[in-house]
Parts: structure tokens; C-alpha cells; sequence
């Protein structure tokens, strides 16, 4: 995951573990989908994936399954930095 590229975004080896790093990324933040990254891309540089905020958003990403789960482990999540505080 370390950056390798010349646009010193963070590089993913393949586009799985991009979108899946993507999705971690709003499961982590409180941020709505669409106000960061939306997308993975193939960079030409490195020949690596990075996330990227100037596409359409990722159907994968969107899609009510994977929603639900954003929602469900974003709670979980939450709990579990507030369980870290003591």
C-alpha cells in the first residue's frame, strides 16, 4: 500500500483490493459517498490502482448491498473507538 507512484497517491496491486480499500475508506470516515474518492483507477505511471474523486462514482460502491454494509460496520466501527477511550 506504501506510494511507489510519481502522483505519490497511496497504490493498490490490483482493482479488488482498490475498490475494497475504497470502501473501507467510508466505512472509516464519516463522509457521504460522493464528497471524496468515488473510483479506483489504473494508473499508467506505476501500473498500480489509486483512488480517484473526478469520476462517476464506482456501481460497486453504491450499489444497496454494499450501502448496507458501509452503514452496518460504520456503527460498529464507531463503537469501537469508543471502547478504545477506556
Amino acid at each position: 500500500m506504501k506510494s511507489n507512484c510519481i502522483t505519490g497517491k497511496i497504490c493498490y496491486l490490483d482493482e479488488d483490493l482498490a475498490l475494497e480499500a475504497l470502501i473501507q475508506f467510508y466505512i472509516r470516515n464519516s463522509t457521504q459517498i460522493a464528497s471524496g474518492p468515488v473510483n479506483v483507477y489504473h494508473c499508467p505511471e506505476c501500473n498500480e490502482w489509486h483512488f480517484t474523486s473526478k469520476d462517476a462514482p464506482n456501481p460497486n460502491l453504491i450499489d444497496k448491498e454494499t450501502t448496507r454494509r458501509i452503514l452496518e460496520e460504520r456503527r460498529a466501527y464507531s463503537w469501537e473507538q469508543k471502547f478504545k477511550k477506556y
